[in-house]
C-alpha cells in the first residue's frame, strides 16, 4: 500500500486489520440481515495508531447474490467510527492492548 501512495503520510508500513459486521434492518416488520466485510490499514504514529484506510464490502440480503466490489470507505459510518475510538485511545480515555 506504501509503494502505492504518492506521498507516504506516515513511514511506518500499515497494519491490516480484516472484520466484518453483521447490519440489520427492519422494513414493514421483517428483519433483513446482511454480513458487511471491512478491511483496514493502520499505523503507528508518535502519539498512537492511525487509520489510513478503509475499504468495504457490502454483503446482500440475498444468500445467492455476491457481495459488492470492494469501495474505499474511510469516510462512511464505520470509518468515522474507527477514527474517533482512535482519537479516545490516543487522548488516554481508553486503554488500547
Amino acid at each position: 500500500l506504501q509503494n502505492n501512495q504518492y506521498d507516504p503520510i506516515y513511514s511506518e508500513n500499515p497494519q491490516q486489520i480484516f472484520f466484518t459486521t453483521l447490519e440489520r434492518q427492519y422494513i414493514n416488520n421483517e428483519v433483513i440481515e446482511s454480513q458487511n466485510y471491512h478491511w483496514l490499514f493502520l499505523t503507528k504514529s508518535a502519539t498512537g495508531p492511525r487509520l489510513v484506510m478503509l475499504f468495504s464490502r457490502l454483503g446482500s440480503s440475498n444468500p445467492n447474490l455476491p457481495p459488492s466490489p470492494p469501495r474505499e470507505s474511510t469516510n462512511s459510518t464505520i470509518g468515522q467510527a474507527i477514527q474517533l475510538w482512535l482519537r479516545d485511545c490516543r487522548a488516554g480515555a481508553i486503554r488500547m492492548e
